[in-house]
C-alpha cells in the first residue's frame, strides 16, 4: 500500500505531513495571520 504525503505549500522550507488533517491543522494554526490564500485539492 502507498502512502501519501503533504506539503505546506506556505511554508518556506519543506514540511511533510502524514495526512491531510494534520496539514490543515498547520495551515490553520501557523499561517492563520497571513495574507488570505485557498488550497486546491486534487484526488
Amino acid at each position: 500500500m502507498s502512502q501519501l504525503h503533504y506539503f505546506c505549500p506556505l511554508c518556506e522550507s519543506p514540511k511533510v505531513f502524514q495526512n491531510y488533517p494534520k496539514l490543515f491543522a498547520h495551515i490553520r494554526d501557523e499561517h492563520r495571520e497571513e495574507s488570505p490564500f485557498s488550497i486546491r485539492c486534487e484526488l
